[in-house]
């Protein structure tokens, strides 16, 4: 996604429920969104 205009502003961390999480900030003028989080998926 940094490819492409995106920029980490969280690195991946443990969050909640122990999964690793990172927030991403959007380029605007490309998308409808700005902040989107990441969430490691839980696992069975």
């Amino acid at each position: 996604m940094e490819k492409k205009g995106a920029r980490v502003v969280v690195k991946p961390v443990i969050g909640f429920e122990n999964r690793l999480i990172a927030f991403v900030l959007l380029n605007m003028k490309n998308t409808k969104c700005n902040l989107i989080e990441f969430a490691e998926a839980i696992k069975s």
